[in-house]
């Protein structure tokens, strides 16, 4: 989990520039989120987010 959120800190500055010079079509969400990410992911209809999938078994 620490490499994903380090992963994602180290694009974020790319990221935020990203809308200035291309629109967003599509991106997929997976995992486990909060009700506040599943409440923008409702609210902006390019994304779609999926619960774990990847969870292995105790």
């Amino acid at each position: 989990m620490d490499a994903a959120f380090a992963h994602n800190d180290r694009g974020a500055a790319l990221l935020e520039r990203g809308g200035e010079c291309a629109d967003m079509v599509e991106a997929e969400i997976y995992g486990d989120i909060t009700d506040e990410l599943w409440d923008w992911v409702a609210a902006n209809p390019v994304f779609t987010a999926y619960p774990e999938v990847f969870a292995q078994p105790d």
